[in-house]
C-alpha cells in the first residue's frame, strides 16, 4: 500500500522563529526546536526552551540506529549529543532569528536492505553531499516490523542539519556561505538521496 515514504522519499523542513526567511520565502517548519527536534529523533524525553516534549521515549522501539556526522573544523569543538542542538537554539535568538536554527530531513529507506546498509546510505549522504557545507548532521533511523511484510514504521532515516556553520576557528553559528535554503538546492539533495537509495517518487494511491 503507498504511503508517504514511498511518495515522498525524501523531504526537508526548517527550524525557524521566524519562518518568513531573509529573501521573503515562507519556511515551512517542524516541530517548535532544534532541541526538540533532536530528542523526536532520538526518541527521548525531556525539556526544550517551550517547556516539557511530547512523550517521544514511548516510540523507542522503533529506534534502530543513530550517528553524528561532522566536518573536520566542526568535530574539533567540544560539542556532544544535545548540547549543540541547545546552543543552536540559543545562538538562532541573538543572530539572525529569521535565518534557519537548523533542518530536519526524512530520508526513505529500501525495506530489502539491512540496518548495516541503512546505516552506510545515510553516512554517503552526509559526507559526500553535506559535510562541505560545514554542517554536523545528527541522525536517527527509524523502522519496527510488523506481520509478515508489513512494517508498523517504514524504515526511514531523520538527519538533523545544523543550518549555520560550526568552525572551531571562527567560533560557532556564524551564517554560512550556502546552505539548504534555496528550492534547487533541496531537490539537488533530494536526487542525491534518490541515487544511494535507488528509491523514487510515487504517487499516493486512495485506500
Amino acid at each position: 500500500m503507498a504511503h508517504v515514504h514511498t511518495a515522498r522519499p525524501f523531504n526537508l523542513r526548517y527550524i525557524c522563529r521566524d519562518t518568513i526567511g531573509e529573501g521573503g520565502q515562507d519556511f515551512r517548519a517542524t516541530h517548535r526546536t532544534a532541541e526538540c527536534n533532536y530528542l523526536y529523533i532520538m526518541r527521548q524525553n525531556g525539556h526544550d526552551e517551550v517547556g516539557p516534549t511530547p512523550d517521544f521515549a514511548s516510540r523507542s522501539a522503533d529506534l534502530v540506529d543513530t550517528g553524528r556526522v561532522a566536518p573536520l573544523r566542526a568535530a574539533k569543538m567540544p560539542i556532544t549529543g544535545r548540547s549543540l542542538w541547545v546552543q543552536a537554539d540559543d545562538l538562532s535568538r541573538s543572530r539572525r532569528p529569521e535565518l534557519a536554527t537548523a533542518m530536519h530531513a526524512v530520508a526513505s529507506l529500501p525495506v530489502d536492505r539491512t540496518p548495516a546498509d541503512w546505516r552506510q546510505m545515510v553516512l554517503a549522504l552526509c559526507e559526500d553531499h553535506i559535510l562541505s557545507q560545514g554542517m554536523i548532521v545528527d541522525f536517527g533511523v527509524h523502522a519496527l516490523a510488523g506481520d509478515g511484510d508489513e512494517w508498523q514504521v517504514h524504515p526511514h532515516a531523520h538527519l538533523l542539519i545544523t543550518a549555520r556553520a560550526w568552525d572551531a576557528s571562527r567560533g560557532p553559528g556564524r551564517r554560512p556561505a550556502g546552505w539548504f535554503c534555496r528550492e534547487t538546492q533541496v531537490r539537488e539533495l533530494a536526487e542525491a538521496w534518490y541515487a544511494i537509495s535507488g528509491l523514487l517518487p510515487t504517487t499516493v494511491q486512495a485506500a
